[in-house]
């Protein structure tokens, strides 16, 4: 039979230890990718505006970073990335819509100006591309 080498309250030391490193290491692992998170989502932000149809420039200004907590311990936080002041729009611009002239004229098809899902798919690629260097 095999001799112990350690007793069981050193290797219940040993343990404790060990967790508290582990617990550290993602505590240290999580700050980043929030840090990452929130970059992203700023220059996600910033896309959105640099590539907005401009009219007046009202809506190409209005996008913003919203953080939401999120979990039951509120550790978690959602960013995103939307447009308060101007949503009617989002939808109108990025799909398309029917229009008339007004008059009772014939309806027409006003063409998408497709901007937001460009940009949502570039803040994805960025996200990852980010979290795969620094982690």
């Amino acid at each position: 039979m095999a001799k112990r080498l350690h007793s069981k309250k050193m290797g219940e030391k040993w343990s404790a230890e060990m967790m508290e490193a582990l617990e550290q290491y993602v505590e240290d692992e999580k700050e980043i990718a929030d840090k990452i998170f929130e970059e992203v989502a700023d220059d996600t932000r910033d896309l959105l505006k640099n590539t907005s149809p401009e009219r007046t420039g009202a809506y190409a200004s209005g996008w913003e970073v919203k953080q939401e907590k999120i979990g039951l311990t509120k550790d978690s936080i959602n960013y995103i990335v939307c447009n308060p002041t101007h949503y009617q729009l989002t939808h109108l611009l990025e799909r398309g819509h029917q229009s008339y002239n007004g008059k009772g004229g014939p309806y027409k098809r006003v063409k998408a100006r497709k901007h937001i899902a460009p940009a949502e798919q570039k803040g994805i690629d960025m996200l990852l591309e980010r979290l795969r260097n620094k982690l």
